[in-house]
């Protein structure tokens, strides 16, 4: 067995160099005129194009955050499918346990995760496995071909807006509520994004919170297993997988509380479970080196609404795409 003597994991790619590591599929983004505005038609309630399906309109299209925050808790490889929440056959690279490793990825920089020496018995793992808050910080500053109405205002510019939104609705009202886990969230139809003229002189962290797998209503019974979802479906790339370079996989997702246990309803989720059964498994040798690398081209969905075309409904945060990079 090796051990690193080492406690910093590089992060070894936020954007663009990350596509190098893609092999089939995909990215698909806002459509861009030459001037880096998103191109919009507000004369329909498609108003907008994605380079995923380039000429098809459409209400939503994803955009590159200038930071992307994201809170770890564990991270490893394993032998045997951890997805259950049996980690015994894992080796974890970190393992913070109650607390977590905030990290904020800048756009097209690397950096370093500060974190304590590891090892990793030499074998074969077909799997990876990533805990990490559900709660996923995004700062966004985007320019429009034409006048966008945010949460209050109109303008080309917008960014987004201090405050916590989620991706299901707490009841059918969608009232604001509060997370056990995370505090006020607002109400289900608040608008992540303000747009103006110019753009401010500091533009804020959002957290957009992942708390609900199976459908959008937190008032629908939660799935076995904290909403137990096996991701065989990705409409942003034609093999319909998740994961970035040697982390390509159908990925199993599960929502946890605050103390590992799997989440019965939208108030107690706190933690995303990210479980990939990986086309390649990880061959680990006494030789073997280690990098991070965390997807955030086009992390985060930009969404209009359909009755009012030119206003910005929501922002959503794409689920995180984190892979293990090993060199022998």
């Amino acid at each position: 067995m090796k051990t690193l003597n080492l406690n910093k994991l590089t992060i070894l790619l936020g954007l663009f160099l990350v596509s190098a590591f893609f092999t089939t599929g995909a990215n698909a983004g806002c459509i861009l005129n030459a001037d880096g505005e998103i191109v919009t038609n507000y004369s329909t309630n498609t108003p907008v194009q994605d380079d995923f399906a380039t000429g098809t309109d459409t209400s939503v299209c994803r955009v590159t955050p200038d930071i992307y925050e994201l809170k770890f808790y564990k991270y490893g490889i394993c032998k045997t499918d951890p997805s259950f929440g049996d980690l015994s056959s894992c080796s974890l690279i970190f393992n913070v346990g109650e607390f977590s490793i905030p990290y904020q990825v800048y756009k097209g920089e690397t950096g370093v995760l500060n974190i304590r020496p590891f090892s990793i018995e030499p074998g074969v793992y077909p799997y990876s496995y990533i805990e990490i808050s559900n709660a996923v910080g995004i700062r966004l500053k985007e320019k429009m071909a034409s006048a966008t109405s945010g949460s209050s205002a109109d303008g080309v510019h917008c960014w987004t807006t201090v405050g916590k939104t989620s991706s299901a609705r707490f009841n059918n009202s969608g009232s604001s509520w509060t997370s056990s886990a995370h505090g006020a969230v607002l109400a289900y139809n608040a608008v992540a994004l303000e747009c103006g003229p110019s753009l401010p002189g500091s533009v804020l962290i959002h957290d957009s919170i992942i708390n609900k797998l199976s459908s959008a209503n937190c008032t629908d019974n939660f799935l076995a297993n904290g909403d137990r979802t096996v991701q065989t479906s990705n409409p942003y790339r034609e093999d319909n997988k998740f994961g970035v370079g040697q982390g390509l996989g159908v990925s199993t997702v599960s929502l946890l509380t605050t103390d590992n246990t799997f989440a019965t309803d939208c108030t107690d989720s706190a933690k995303l479970a990210w479980t990939t059964n990986l086309d390649t498994a990880y061959t680990i040798t006494e030789d073997s080196t280690y990098g991070m690398l965390v997807k955030t081209t086009d992390a985060a969905i930009l969404a209009f609404d359909s009755n009012v075309n030119n206003d910005i409904a929501s922002m959503i945060a794409f689920p995180p795409e984190i892979t293990l990079q090993v060199t022998d």
